[in-house]
């Protein structure tokens, strides 16, 4: 699976979805999405880019913050989790992301649905500053899913 089996659409101005097909369970996907050490692995998968979580306190109201340093910049955000439904739903508010971004706070959600012993994730990127914005969130999520289904992908390789 390549990112062209990543579809993404804006969905107004200041809203962006993307949906792809996990070759690995649900459990398996939210696990990916709530796990530092996993988190660190793919969310910024090209070789010169790095992940650190800062912080993953994993519940309701609780606190996350990521730093990715690609090209000798460091791109910081943060946010709250505001509903954790186990392997089917995962929202959360976003804050930052880029040395300029000075935008309120926007949110994500990452729906999981079991589809043939695969999980389809629908992501949706809601309440950016525009289209602009909107664009380059798009690019990035891309970006970050194409890394998702390689790592579900890794994992749920046969061994041998």
């Amino acid at each position: 699976m390549n990112n062209l089996d990543i579809t993404a659409k804006p969905l107004g101005d200041t809203c962006v979805q993307l949906k792809c097909v996990l070759n690995a369970p649900a459990e398996r996907v939210y696990r990916a999405w709530t796990t530092p050490t996993e988190v660190a692995r793919w969310f910024a998968p090209a070789p010169e880019t790095t992940c650190v979580v800062n912080e993953m306190d994993v519940r309701v109201g609780g606190k996350f913050a990521l730093s990715i340093h690609v090209d000798n910049e460091t791109h910081s955000v943060a946010g709250e989790y505001l509903t954790l439904n186990p392997y089917t739903l995962i929202k959360f508010s976003w804050n930052g992301c880029g040395a300029t971004d000075t935008s309120a706070p926007s949110e994500v959600t990452v729906a999981l649905s079991t589809l043939e012993g695969k999980t389809e994730l629908t992501l949706t990127h809601a309440l950016l500053e525009d289209a602009e914005s909107r664009n380059r969130h798009m690019q990035g999520w891309l970006s970050c899913l194409g890394g998702l289904v390689a790592f579900t992908s890794e994992l749920m390789a046969p061994v041998g």
